[in-house]
């Protein structure tokens, strides 16, 4: 299907658009524009010069071998790391933050967050269910400890 245009009287029929792999959808004309979806792709066809032209889009991405910047030496933001006991995660100390690593499949766990407070230069460590370490800002004062159960990984 592609766009195609009629008279008042139904009569004059006009093919404005000549997709073939993928039908015309969700059509919305404005200021003697059409805007319109054809497979992936977003198209302008303009009504007074008959022209039509693909938008360019580009989207942002969370997958990390799509970042702009990579790390070229990630090592050296590593403060700690502690293996839990049955071997199944890994908490890392990196940037001040805590985060819980699955040994296989799953998902990194950042732990702590910026209204915890920073955790300091002494390790965080797996405890039965939950991690704990020093924080510069705990709820109970400056170098107590804070214990957190990462959801979802222990």
């Amino acid at each position: 299907m592609n766009l195609w245009s009629v008279n008042e009287a139904g009569g004059d029929v006009q093919q404005h658009t000549d997709h073939k792999d993928w039908d015309v959808r969700y059509a919305s004309l404005q200021d003697g524009r059409i805007v319109y979806v054809s497979g992936a792709d977003l198209w302008i066809y303009d009504i007074a010069s008959h022209q039509r032209r693909m938008v360019p889009v580009t989207l942002a991405s969370d997958l990390d071998q799509l970042r702009e910047k990579w790390v070229t030496r990630p090592m050296q933001n590593l403060t700690s790391a502690s293996i839990r006991p049955d071997g199944n995660a890994i908490v890392l100390t990196a940037r001040r933050r805590v985060f819980v690593a699955p040994a296989r499949d799953g998902r990194l766990v950042q732990v702590s967050r910026k209204r915890d407070g920073w955790w300091e230069s002494s390790p965080a460590r797996h405890s039965p269910g939950a991690c704990w370490g020093k924080t510069r800002t705990a709820p109970a004062g400056p170098g107590s400890s804070l214990r957190k159960a990462p959801a979802g990984v222990m």
